[in-house]
């Protein structure tokens, strides 16, 4: 299954191939620095920072139309604010880093097609 909604993207870039390409190499730079804030924060036991990563996670992958990820995140954010079901926070920060490495490899082959 597709994880980025390019029907999504092209309409928000109206598409303009030069945006899309600025979108998706954006994305690709965000990535690292996204997951490892939130490993951080998960790491340290710091649920506000985590909440404040994903919250960042949330709005860069909203932008390429990865709805349900998206809505994944907006549970944690909420939960990882409030210090509620600490036990799942891991299972959501796996499925994001998994969902993202699948969206990367999908961005690498439409940039190819641009």
């Amino acid at each position: 299954m597709s994880q980025i909604d390019f029907t999504y993207l092209n309409t928000a870039a109206e598409n303009n191939k030069d945006i899309i390409l600025k979108m998706c190499s954006m994305f690709k730079q965000q990535v690292p620095e996204l997951i490892l804030n939130i490993d951080n924060a998960y790491n340290n036991k710091n649920w506000i920072a985590l909440s404040e990563a994903v919250h960042k996670a949330k709005s860069s992958i909203a932008i390429l139309g990865m709805n349900e990820q998206s809505e994944r995140l907006r549970h944690l954010e909420i939960m990882s604010k409030q210090s509620e079901n600490i036990n799942t926070y891991i299972n959501y920060i796996n499925e994001f880093k998994e969902k993202c490495a699948e969206a990367l490899i999908e961005l690498e082959k439409k940039m190819k097609e641009l």
